[in-house]
């Protein structure tokens, strides 16, 4: 059997019925008779300082204080070709779109909690890692590194990143 005071009554009853009136104005759905719409904190953060996204995503997404950084390969993203010299010049290209993502979201690559790197030799690990250790000041984030089969365009590296503004 429950127990319940008048004033924890008043007070539940109060609670409810503000979130009832809260809940239409941040709960919206289209209608075709309305001018009603759908309230979302879902941000796309996208910028030419990086490349242009070669499928159907984001560059980035940024929900309250966390972005999340898509994969970015070594693409330049003027030309939007493959820089290919070497692992070295590949990782400093991948870092600096990742850079160029996390300003346009207003952060950096130091807000960075969680990194994800993918390559297709973990013989380039020791130099991606020098690569990565000039991009990040401590304390470094999170981070997982992994070898795959293959990459989009023939790429040797992936990074992905997610922040916490």
């Amino acid at each position: 059997m429950l127990s319940v005071t008048h004033g924890s009554i008043s007070r539940r009853c109060f609670l409810l019925g503000l979130a009832a009136s809260l809940s239409p104005l941040f709960n919206k759905v289209p209608s075709a008779h309305s001018r009603e719409f759908v309230v979302s904190n879902r941000a796309v953060i996208a910028t030419q300082s990086a490349p242009q996204a070669i499928g159907p995503y984001s560059q980035g997404i940024k929900v309250g204080n966390t972005v999340w950084i898509s994969g970015q390969i070594p693409l330049d993203p003027v030309s939007m070709e493959m820089v290919t010299a070497n692992i070295t010049a590949e990782a400093e290209q991948v870092f600096n779109n990742l850079s160029a993502v996390a300003t346009a979201a207003g952060g950096t690559l130091d807000d960075a909690v969680k990194i994800n790197i993918s390559l297709t030799d973990l013989g380039d690990f020791d130099a991606v890692n020098a690569v990565m250790a000039s991009h990040f000041n401590e304390p470094y984030p999170a981070r997982a590194c992994v070898q795959v089969a293959a990459l989009p365009k023939g790429a040797r590296i992936e990074v992905e990143a997610i922040l916490a503004l």
